[in-house]
């Protein structure tokens, strides 16, 4: 199944040029690439945590689904819409690529 042109099985992990930072809860990213920062909530915060090692779509909705009160549904359309915008703004990459 695809999300948002985001394979729900295939690893992501973060773009080794990415710097970044938890402030009050909130992920704060900078590309040094492109030259952007990048804020980010509570939640998407924590995904961004975790893909500090390869996961799939599929992994971070078992993670999001025992922290969260979130449904099945909603969060993978949730998260694969946000690792589809992290896709497009080169912060991560497909694992072992």
């Amino acid at each position: 199944m695809t999300i948002y042109k985001v394979q729900r099985d295939i690893k992501y992990i973060r773009n080794d040029d990415i710097f970044s930072t938890i402030i009050d809860g909130e992920a704060i990213m900078m590309s040094i690439n492109n030259g952007h920062y990048y804020g980010v909530t509570e939640i998407a915060g924590d995904i961004w945590e975790w893909l500090k090692t390869p996961h799939s779509c599929q992994e971070l909705c078992q993670h999001l689904q025992t922290e969260y009160e979130i449904d099945q549904e909603n969060c993978e359309d949730d998260v694969g819409s946000f690792m589809y915008q992290l896709l497009q703004n080169n912060l991560i990459n497909e694992a072992n690529k």
